[in-house]
């Protein structure tokens, strides 16, 4: 409930912000507007400085509490043939989902004016939860703290049509990634887990299957045919050659005979 209480909030300041901003197209004159300072932009990034010869920072009070709800960041762009005129371009939107005065979603913008990422506090605590990075207008990485510790557990990733494709966890709390669901359709297709901390899965589960399954590497197959060749070797061949290597071991022991002495010796 908590989270669909998020959402519903944050589509009602998407719309309230579309429409103030539709009034502002080509001008500063609506909202509360700042030509140049520092404002703290995201809570993992750092406070950011903008030349007021490049960005405009606009301020709106949808509540009209007289306090800023949503904190815009436009870069001037320009106009062609119109000197000193300029348009203005979404750069960084800034929004106050529950009118606490501290910011609750960053959402980044390129160039072009498509959103590139966006940073959600779902708590309400000053601190990013949820990471979603966007190509195309589609969602094609989302990080989360599910912790709420500052720091990322888990990662999904979508394919170009916005389906779940793969997620992957840090379920020991190391920082290093040692879980893995992989997707097919929507639909989860295999599990795989690093059970010995060195950043590779070495057990899977396909779905439908009761248990884990060992993942044989590189290493294990090599030594597994060793074993077998020696397994296989038979066994009667071993007492004829130690029979052999006797044999020549005692021929090559043996002393010549001495040669009869002639007369000539005497």
């Amino acid at each position: 409930m908590f989270r669909i209480s998020v959402i519903i909030t944050v589509a009602v300041m998407i719309f309230s912000c579309s429409t103030a901003e539709k009034k502002t197209s080509g001008s500063v004159e609506s909202g509360k507007t700042s030509s140049a300072g520092k404002h703290e932009l995201t809570a993992k990034g750092k406070k950011l400085e903008f030349d007021a010869k490049t960005y405009v920072i606009k301020k709106y009070d949808i509540n009209k509490d007289k306090k800023p709800d949503i904190i815009n960041v436009f870069r001037k762009l320009p106009i062609e043939g119109k000197r000193g005129e300029y348009d203005l371009k979404i750069h960084v939107k800034m929004m106050d989902l529950n009118r606490d005065t501290k910011i609750d979603v960053w959402r980044f913008f390129n160039d072009s004016g498509a959103v590139i990422k966006e940073e959600l506090d779902l708590d309400f605590d000053g601190k990013i939860d949820a990471v979603d990075h966007y190509l195309n207008g589609i969602v094609r990485r989302r990080e989360v703290d599910f912790q709420f510790d500052e720091g990322t557990d888990i990662w999904k990733h979508f394919d170009e049509k916005g389906a779940l494709m793969l997620i992957e966890a840090d379920q020991s709390g190391d920082g290093k990634i040692d879980y893995w669901e992989h997707y097919t359709n929507g639909a989860i297709e295999r599990i795989e887990k690093d059970t010995d901390d060195d950043g590779k899965p070495d057990i899977f589960k396909r779905s439908g299957d009761a248990d884990f399954t060992r993942i044989l590497s590189t290493t294990d197959k090599f030594e597994d045919q060793n074993i077998q060749k020696i397994e296989e070797k038979p066994e009667d061949e071993l007492p004829e050659q130690v029979e052999e290597q006797k044999e020549e071991k005692d021929a090559s022991q043996e002393e010549p005979e001495t040669a009869p002495r002639t007369g000539q010796d005497k």
